[in-house]
């Protein structure tokens, strides 16, 4: 798929990320508010997004194709994985990190490069530390 046919995609995820955050973090009350520090800021603008995009939609979604599944297949199973490791850092609410994996899956299965992952789930994080601060 060419790229252009993927940015409407990309400005839908990108400009839903603020809604989502508002109901998730402030309408919801699921998580409490967090005391914020620059290292926190550190990894959740930047090395969660790299580190978690290259392993989920990028290491782990090129084996799982590699060993023949079929995208859709490859954005469930990542996605689902992805939800699930972050069980231990909230239980049950972890079900919530479905939505935004299952986007930036979305984004990957399009053809996106993943960079542009990596940048959208900067962004998601970005906005749930506003809504945090500021909501």
């Amino acid at each position: 798929m060419r790229h252009r046919a993927l940015w409407p995609v990309v400005v839908l995820v990108a400009l839903a990320c603020p809604l989502g955050a508002q109901a998730a973090w402030s309408w919801l009350h699921l998580f409490p508010p967090l005391e914020w520090t620059w290292l926190q800021l550190g990894w959740w603008w930047v090395l969660a997004p790299v580190l978690e995009e290259w392993v989920f939609r990028g290491l782990w979604w090129n084996e799982l194709s590699r060993r023949g599944l079929p995208h859709w297949a490859a954005w469930w199973v990542t996605s689902l994985t992805f939800a699930a490791v972050h069980a231990p850092l909230v239980g049950w609410m972890a079900a919530w990190w479905l939505v935004p994996a299952l986007l930036l899956g979305g984004v990957r299965a399009l053809g996106s490069p993943l960079w542009l992952c990596m940048l959208l789930h900067a962004w998601m994080n970005a906005c749930l530390f506003v809504v945090d601060r500021w909501a």
